[in-house]
């Protein structure tokens, strides 16, 4: 069935499925994960006391992230027939995508793999976005005097503007159907300046204050039409050249078991297919009860060890309290009645109970996550380096998945920009490296 012309109300409806239904238990699940991240879980403690949080989340999320990617997905193309055409040809194209990588490093605030491996460490989801410079290819043929001046001109900005880089954000940003690896569709959620929208789509938006005023700007994307939603408004409407969504998604893998344990039951509950809320779960999914239980234990320690730097001392009725702590506080000799009716607090000590507690604790969060090892510790009763390398060994094979995926949307993203060169139908500049539609 050909695809119908969307409008504002299928807009709205199909924005409306996929956070509220499709998407709003696993945006729960993420909620969770960042309120750990960014210490603001609830630990048990005494009245008065200051919470401790430890950076053990921090810790797992960042080192998945270092064993994830070091900088970029490592490129190779070989052709078959091999000849030398088919060879040069490979090492033109493998050259492209490594000066894409550094482009898209440089246009955007973090490189877009490293955000990537986050989101999947963090969120066990993240998407990827194709960013296609429509200036760099005119969709109609230029027609009238001086074109050559304007062909010139033109290959002059090339060496300027990129035609392609790819952007990753916060996985909620970009919404698009779970159970695909490449959508049919994506919508794309922006928050934009006022005089943004008006340099971009050439008007002030009505809801605008001023032009700093904060305007949300919904983009949808689908194989055949790019439509453009500001302030609740549809303002534009076109047939999309590309004949391609340029929106990727992967999932870390560590939500599988849940899946099959569900038997794939559909986010409505009437049916299969995949549900977001059991594929998009974090590294740190099954230890939110164990990290808290260390901040918990943390905070009962950092308690003991208060009460031992500032103890609480005991006087006599005859002796003045307030003028002993005075006297104590400014370093003076102090005279007192009776010696002996100044004691200091007897401190507890943290028992073996307490330690063992804590040891558990954090093997515990080592099960649920990954043993030390990968963070450079020493696991106990470790004692040579074979042993050391096949723990190592065994604790990343946890992040083949989020590997293996990464690899796969960048190698569908280059797929892209190769289409896109050749519905052009005219080379393309990627940080310095010229591509032709023949290249392809």
């Amino acid at each position: 069935m050909p695809e119908t012309e969307p409008t504002l109300a299928f807009i709205t409806d199909l924005r409306r499925e996929l956070e509220d239904n499709q998407w709003s238990r696993a945006r729960e699940n993420w909620r969770k994960t960042e309120t750990t991240l960014h210490h603001e879980t609830e630990v048990e403690r005494l009245s008065g006391d200051s919470t401790y949080h430890s950076p053990t989340a921090n810790a797992k999320i960042q080192a998945m992230v270092d064993t994830i990617i070091t900088s970029k997905p490592k490129i190779t193309r070989n052709s078959t027939p091999t000849s030398t055409a088919s060879q040069e040809r490979d090492t033109l194209l493998c050259q492209m995508a490594k000066a894409l990588f550094v482009v898209s490093e440089h246009k955007g605030m973090l490189p877009p793999f490293n955000q990537a491996a986050y989101n999947l460490a963090t969120y066990g989801y993240t998407n990827l976005a194709l960013r296609i410079n429509m200036g760099h290819f005119p969709t109609k043929a230029f027609v009238g005097r001086g074109k050559k001046k304007f062909l010139e001109q033109r290959e002059k900005d090339r060496m300027k503007e990129e035609p392609f880089w790819i952007e990753c954000g916060h996985p909620s940003w970009v919404l698009l159907p779970p159970g695909e690896t490449e959508p049919p569709f994506g919508l794309e959620i922006q928050v934009l300046k006022a005089y943004d929208i008006e340099r971009e789509y050439g008007f002030m938006p009505r809801g605008a204050a001023n032009a700093w005023a904060d305007i949300e700007v919904v983009v949808y994307t689908s194989k055949n039409y790019w439509a453009v939603i500001v302030d609740k408004e549809l303002i534009r409407v076109t047939g999309n050249d590309w004949l391609f969504v340029p929106f990727v998604q992967g999932f870390a893998g560590f939500g599988y078991p849940r899946m099959l344990s569900t038997g794939g039951e559909s986010s409505a509950g009437n049916g299969y297919g995949f549900r977001a809320e059991d594929l998009a779960l974090s590294l740190l999914d099954t230890a939110h009860d164990s990290l808290r239980d260390r901040d918990t234990l943390m905070t009962a320690m950092r308690r003991l060890a208060m009460r031992s730097a500032y103890q609480v001392e005991y006087v006599g009725r005859g002796e003045d309290p307030v003028d002993i702590a005075q006297q104590k506080a400014m370093g003076s000799i102090i005279q007192v009645g009776d010696i002996n009716a100044i004691k200091p607090e007897d401190i507890p000590e943290a028992s073996k109970t307490f330690m063992e507690a804590l040891r558990i604790v954090d093997r515990d969060i080592d099960d649920a996550t990954f043993v030390g090892v990968v963070q450079g510790e020493r696991t106990p009763g470790v004692t040579t380096a074979s042993q050391h390398l096949a723990q190592l060994g065994a604790a990343r094979l946890r992040f083949g998945t989020a590997m293996g995926k990464l690899n796969q949307m960048a190698e569908i993203l280059l797929s892209e920009v190769c289409r896109a060169i050749e519905i052009a139908g005219e080379p393309a500049v990627i940080g310095g490296v010229s591509i032709k539609p023949e290249d392809i």
